[in-house]
Parts: structure tokens; sequence; C-alpha cells
């Protein structure tokens, strides 16, 4: 090409203990210190900055420098995914009752997307005939998926469950099945302590399924629309949020006894990311910004 060209996409990668971050995860981590002063200086040599929000740290951070031309692109789901509903049963397929309140939870074994807290907010508040349904690939280092197994099987063979007819599920799925899994949830539960604009949000407003999440990354923007509910948290000195373990659970069972309300989101988040957050439109929107260039 003759004339400069180049862009600067916000998810930019961090590694630390076999995790891959985006979003400027640790910005706050001295560990990191140097990168990010090395990045005031790279960073200004593109001609634009893309980030998912403004709500985030990456945009923060990039304001605050002068970080180069600031664009917003969001995050998305697919509708040739979301569209047309899925002809695979995932409650007959993974022995779930037809009447469960199913509760699903989407995001690989890092040991940072909240499968642990998800467990714990499932078991604190003392749902009936409801399943927990966690949904993630076991990455190469192991993460947390030996101990989200563990908690399971302690879960599922106590004596109680006799009584509450509940279940975990922990399984990976393919992308069908996934699809087929946000279809028939009732609720998303995400307690994640660290993201930058999760997908998995956008795709459960694509799915019609509410959701109750940690204010993480850009998630309070997306809730703003209706489409679910912030759980209550604390950050850490790296600004990792924690859950409230009792406070969401009074949430999770003040949502399952509310069919309106739960409706009433769905139907939000569905019209929110239709018009706004298809792939469609993120990509024109990208599309547009390279013929700017």
């Amino acid at each position: 090409m003759g004339n400069r060209f180049g862009f600067a996409v916000i998810a930019t990668d961090a590694w630390q203990k076999g995790s891959r971050a985006t979003g400027y995860s640790y910005l706050y981590d001295p560990g990191y210190a140097d990168y990010y002063k090395q990045m005031e200086v790279w960073a200004k040599a593109y001609d634009a900055t893309i980030y998912l929000s403004k709500e985030y740290r990456d945009y923060v951070w990039g304001e605050e420098h002068g970080i180069g031309r600031s664009v917003i692109i969001a995050n998305g789901a697919a509708e040739d995914e979301f569209l047309n509903p899925p002809s695979l049963d995932i409650r007959k397929k993974l022995g779930i009752r037809k009447n469960a309140f199913l509760i699903l939870h989407v995001g690989s074994h890092t040991n940072v997307k909240g499968h642990r807290e998800a467990m714990g907010i499932f078991k604190a508040a003392e749902l009936r005939n409801a399943v927990l349904l966690i949904v993630g690939n076991e990455p190469s280092y192991g993460g947390c998926i030996r101990r989200c197994l563990r908690h399971k099987r302690r879960y599922n063979y106590n004596p109680l469950r006799l009584l509450d007819r509940n279940k975990i599920v922990v399984t990976e799925l393919s992308r069908p099945e996934t699809l087929a899994a946000y279809a028939a949830a009732d609720l998303f539960l995400f307690p994640s302590q660290i993201e930058c604009s999760p997908i998995v949000i956008f795709e459960a407003m694509a799915s019609k399924t509410p959701f109750l999440a940690t204010k993480v990354g850009n998630v309070a923007e997306l809730a703003r629309f209706g489409s679910g509910e912030l759980m209550a948290g604390t950050e850490d000195e790296n600004c990792f949020t924690h859950a409230d373990i009792e406070a969401a659970a009074k949430q999770l069972k003040a949502l399952a006894l509310d069919k309106a309300k739960l409706i009433k989101m769905a139907q939000n988040g569905f019209e929110a990311w239709h018009s706004r957050f298809t792939w469609e439109e993120v990509a024109n929107q990208y599309e547009q910004l390279y013929e700017s260039l």
C-alpha cells in the first residue's frame, strides 16, 4: 500500500498464569506496569483505536493518555444463529425435565469466569425443580474443570436433591448444542470476575434469555436496555470482581419467581440486540471505518 494505514484493535493480548486477557484486563497488575508504559508510545502510532464500549478501563486509559482516534464498535451475535429456532432438544439430550427452571452459564474453565460463584449462588438460592447448566471447554492448562466436577458431584449426590429436585450439569457442548442451550434456558447466570465486553451476554440477549451478571466490562451498559440485572460484588486490588453470593442468591430466587419480569427482560434484550448488536451491523461499522481511513 502506498499510504501508511493501520488501526489498533482494543483486544490487545496480555498473558498471565496461562490465561489470555483482552481489553487491558491486567491494567492494574504491577506485573504489567512496564507493558502498559510501553503501550503509551506505540499505540499512538496507529490511525484509530477501536474500543468495544466507553464503559471499560481500556477506553478510559486511552483517553487519559491521548491514544489516537477513538472509535466505538461493539461486540455482537449472529442473526443466522439466533433468528432460527434450533431443531435440537437440549433438555432431552441432557436429561433435564421440561418444566425445570433452567439456568445457563457459558464460559471456559479459566478460573475467572465465575463457575465456583455460579454454583454457590445456585446452592444458596434454594430453588426447587431447577437446573444449573455450565457449558465450557477445558483449557490446555487444566483450569477449574476438576474442581467444578467435584462440586457438581457433591451437590447432586446430596440426599436433599430428592426433595428439591435440583441438579447441576457441567459439560462441554458443540456450537449447535450450545445454541440450543441458549434457546432452552430461562436465565443466564454470569458471575465472572473479569471481562471486557462478554459476547455471551450478547448471545443471551439474542436468544431472549435474561441475565443476572456481575458488573464487569460493559455489562452495566447492556443491562440498561432492561435485558438483565447486575449482582452485587467487590473488587480486589487488581480490580477483579467477586460476586456477593448471598445477595446474588436472593436476586436469583426473586427472578425465578417473577415470570412476567423474565419475559419482559427477554424481549428487551432481544430488541436491543437486533437493532444494534448483530454481527452484520458490526461489520458495517468496521467497513465504514476502513473507508474513512
